[in-house]
């Protein structure tokens, strides 16, 4: 239920059940619990993104640990041997990437993100969740927008912050006119940003700008990583970073503890993220990604930092056991798995009959993690270690790792 939080008192009208669970509509808060709080962002009542602002930071992270817990031990039976602390950044100007919608409303276009429960575009002038460099380019934006003719077919806007800059990339439908795009390569001159432009189904170009790739590093493995401003990489810099390093520690005491470490997989593998620190401690890895691009970017990754025991190869995992042993094959002693919100149940089954000894499996929806989990328990698993990852503070989106041992 929306604006209910554990410890208030609410007031609510029945509107029936469904799969056993009540289900209501929320007529007041009577009394407010102990750990809510003022929203810090004036778009809050609209805005669908950070749904439980409202809460402080310690009971969001609980909150989310405790749904998770819950989903597995209900619908899974099933209950972690350990469970680790949660993963946690700052509560704001944490998110170094946002997609922003683009609608023409009365007097011109305007950005921002979904209203809550609707498709009706809520209009920003700023953000406290955007990395600083990000939340100044909001307003400017904004003034470009109203000088749009409504006549033009704009798609969204995607904003991204590295280690050094700052980036505007825009979709279009067809080609800004020259004194549109005038005007937009001069907002980013004075913010100091680069600008891509995508026309329709065209690679994006650069338009202003110096350099076509960005980077992020993980500290702790000595490693930088360089991306592709369309690229998929975790918008939450500082989660990732302690992400990378706890996976890689769970795996080498679970790698020493059985005795062996040396061939690792990683599905999914995106830019390397994971693949390059494995690389670190295992004999051999092999990442497998879908797109083309990221699997050239992460060899080039491996070239930069000097690894030389890292394969890429392309493949689409959605066709399940095919594609992945033309990918992978030969022993594998360990898997690393960061499927999309859609989970990793095509390729279970194979790796269920390779026998893979350790299965560390990161993922950004409990629903999935709860079926993939329940499928792996009845096929001898055991949910060694858990976790959960507060990556999008102040919203309801939990990321979860979780290491399964036969």
């Amino acid at each position: 239920m929306p604006q209910c939080y554990p410890g208030d008192t609410v007031r609510v009208k029945f509107t029936g059940t469904v799969k056993g669970s009540y289900r209501g509509q929320l007529i007041n808060v009577e009394t407010p619990s102990r750990h809510r709080r003022t929203a810090q962002c004036r778009h809050f009542d609209q805005c669908g993104g950070c749904s439980i602002m409202s809460l402080n930071q310690q009971q969001q992270t609980a909150l989310k640990q405790q749904n998770v817990l819950s989903a597995l031990h209900k619908q899974a039976g099933l209950t972690p041997d350990t469970i680790e602390p949660a993963l946690e950044s700052q509560p704001f100007a944490y998110r170094s990437t946002a997609r922003l919608s683009l609608r023409h409303q009365s007097g011109g276009w305007r950005l921002g993100y979904r209203a809550k429960s609707s498709h009706q575009l809520v209009a920003i002038d700023g953000c406290p969740v955007l990395a600083e460099g990000l939340q100044a380019l909001i307003p400017e934006l904004q003034a470009w927008l109203v000088q749009v003719p409504r006549s033009r077919r704009l798609g969204h806007i995607e904003l991204l912050q590295d280690e050094r800059r700052v980036a505007v990339l825009l979709r279009t439908a067809e080609p800004l006119e020259a004194a549109e795009l005038c005007g937009l390569e001069s907002l980013c001159q004075r913010n100091g940003a680069d600008l891509w432009l995508k026309v329709d189904q065209q690679p994006a170009k650069l338009r202003h700008g110096d350099s076509s790739t960005y980077h992020y590093s993980l500290p702790d493995l000595g490693l930088t990583l360089e991306f592709g401003p369309e690229a998929f990489t975790q918008v939450n810099r500082t989660v990732n970073q302690q992400m990378v390093t706890r996976a890689m520690a769970w795996l080498a005491a679970a790698g020493k503890q059985s005795g062996k470490l040396q061939h690792v997989v990683d599905l999914y593998c995106g830019v390397g993220n994971f693949s390059l620190p494995l690389a670190q401690i295992a004999q051999s890895v092999v990442g497998v990604e879908l797109y083309e691009s990221m699997v050239h970017t992460a060899r080039r990754n491996a070239q930069h930092n000097g690894i030389e025991n890292a394969l890429f190869v392309g493949a689409d995992l959605s066709r399940g056991a095919d594609s992945l042993a033309a990918a992978v094959s030969g022993q594998i002693d360990a898997v690393l798995l960061d499927p999309p919100r859609a989970g990793a149940a095509e390729v279970l089954p194979a790796l269920i009959s390779a026998r893979v000894p350790l299965l560390l499996y990161v993922s950004c929806n409990p629903a999935t993690l709860v079926r993939d989990a329940q499928t792996l328990a009845a096929s001898g698993y055991r949910l060694s270690k858990l976790c959960v990852m507060d990556m999008f503070p102040q919203t309801k989106h939990v990321e979860t790792m979780a290491l399964f041992c036969l």
